[in-house]
């Protein structure tokens, strides 16, 4: 068999149930670098491999000729094959009488490498492609590609996404690009088109378990190392705060488990409540917060929620029927995308009609994860799995899950918090992948909960409910969302009594502390 890099189009047809058999088996780490480094060579009809891109658009289905007869100038009759192809391939001295007579449908959509890629995930790809032997120097890369699949696989808007494919110049809008229109549909089209031969949905967008999956297994040992590490940090940058630490640590391995009823099961939207500490300290913070969170995470958006900010975003997509394509908004990202909503950056001002519904989209998010698309005639509801996170100097006007009161250890933790940030990230440096990996794996991690568990719950339940008629059924539901994130970042597989413990005792320490937060208001 060829070497992957060098298919063709041809080779790949002639050979094609031999090709998929390789490509399904996965492919080495120096196959995946070359096919990369091919997208940015940009040579037609070349396969190529794109990972980190989100699908942004779906469009209609299109058919296309899949089989056709040529006849050539001699009276020769060929068939040819019209897959992975924008144009049939006759010359000027073939004809081709019936070209509509075997049609196939592809599916198409827009793909594009989301600007929540935080800089790590890049920086990782370009060391790969130069560690190639075809130096890669200054070469621009396209943002987006019109995407053309031909299996029955289901395209899901928002999806990450890696595809191989072959490379086509979209030389008809390049070359006309100065005539066309601007509203015209084709001026709005990428200057590339891959035609995919493998596609598939990515569960993260982590780099390092996406291109190195074999070196995970031996990080397994030191897994609670790396939990402890991560917790001191967490606390040294929550202002010596544990209790916050613990919440921190959930929030960045959340995610939906499960939907049931339309409600969505595992969403940990947290609001840190920064009133005992000095807004002038609080002025540099969340940006360095958010700092971390980018070095963390895949996937992160810092939204200062000022009232200019909320008149004048657009936050929800919306179908432009001239253009005929989704344009952008706000909260159109992909899965796992942690948002950081800085609400102490929050003036005196007058909220618009346009701001008055920003919040509420806000508000949607974080209630039931789900977004209605503005279709201009009609919505239509898209599921996401957005981690929040809200930093206010009171409790936040937005809804969240778990509300909590900074308590700053001493006055040290905050007047030597730039200090700590500093010296904390100093010191994650080397730590930096493993942190990524265990935090992308936590996420992932399935979990369950075992009958003797669930009695142990029950009984638990009950003695709270009789010891304080405030507990409702809420209550427990959080209860079971914390301990189970509590469990996962152990490692855990099956909820154990002393994960639930824990749980119990970080929401009677989070509910006193917005008890006497309420009791201490004017």
């Amino acid at each position: 068999m060829e070497p992957i890099y060098n298919w063709t189009k041809d080779y790949f047809l002639c050979h094609e149930e031999e090709c998929l058999k390789k490509l399904k088996k996965g492919l080495s780490l120096e196959e995946k670098i070359e096919l990369r480094s091919n997208l940015h060579f940009k040579e037609n009809n070349s396969l190529v491999l794109l990972n980190h891109f989100m699908i942004t658009d779906i469009k209609e289905p299109e058919f296309y000729c899949a089989k056709y007869e040529v006849t050539q100038a001699d009276g020769t009759v060929s068939v040819r094959n019209g897959k992975y192809s924008d144009k049939l391939n006759i010359l000027d001295n073939e004809s081709c009488d019936d070209p509509g007579s075997n049609l196939a449908e592809r599916q198409i959509c827009f793909i594009t490498e989301s600007d929540t890629n935080n800089s790590w995930i890049k920086d990782y790809n370009v060391v790969s492609m130069n560690s190639n032997k075809r130096k890669i120097d200054n070469v621009q890369n396209e943002k987006t590609y019109l995407l053309k699949v031909y299996d029955a696989t289901e395209i899901k808007l928002n999806e990450f996404i890696e595809v191989i494919g072959f490379l086509h110049a979209n030389t008809h809008i390049q070359s006309d690009s100065m005539e066309q229109d601007d509203d015209s549909t084709e001026a709005h089209l990428p200057a590339y088109t891959i035609h995919a031969i493998l596609f598939k949905e990515l569960d993260h967008n982590n780099p390092i378990i996406i291109h190195e999956p074999e070196n995970c297994q031996q990080h397994d040992q030191s897994l609670e190392d790396i939990r402890q590490d991560l917790m001191k940090l967490f606390t040294q940058f929550s202002f010596g705060d544990e209790v916050v630490a613990h919440y921190m640590m959930c929030h960045l391995i959340s995610c939906i488990y499960s939907r049931v009823n339309e409600e969505a099961l595992g969403k940990f939207t947290l609001n840190l409540i920064t009133h005992a500490v000095p807004s002038e300290i609080m002025t540099e913070y969340v940006k360095k917060l958010y700092n971390l969170f980018e070095i963390l995470v895949p996937n992160s958006m810092y939204f200062p929620m000022t009232i200019e900010n909320l008149n004048t975003s657009s936050f929800i997509p919306k179908k432009d029927y001239v253009t005929n394509n989704l344009s952008t908004g706000v909260l159109q990202l992909p899965k796992s995308t942690h948002i950081i909503l800085d609400e102490t950056k929050l003036e005196n001002g007058k909220l618009d009609q346009a701001g008055c519904i920003a919040v509420q989209d806000l508000s949607d998010l974080i209630r039931s994860q789900q977004l209605n698309y503005d279709f201009q005639f009609y919505k239509i509801p898209f599921k996401t799995d957005i981690p929040v996170l809200i930093i206010s100097e009171g409790k936040s006007l937005l809804p969240s899950d778990f509300a909590v009161p900074v308590k700053p250890a001493d006055a040290d933790s905050v007047r030597l918090i730039n200090e700590h940030f500093a010296a904390g990230i100093h010191y994650m440096r080397p730590k930096l992948n493993a942190y990524r990996r265990y935090l992308t794996k936590c996420r992932l991690q399935s979990f369950d909960i075992n009958d003797e568990e669930i009695k142990m719950i029950e009984s638990d339940f009950v003695k709270m409910r009789e010891s304080s008629n405030s507990f409702q059924v809420e209550h427990l539901h959080s209860l079971l969302v914390l301990s189970r994130l509590l469990g996962i970042s152990k490692g855990l597989t099956i909820l154990d009594a002393d994960s639930w413990e824990t749980a119990k005792r970080l929401e009677l320490e989070r509910m006193n502390r917005m008890d006497k937060r309420t009791a201490n208001e004017p």
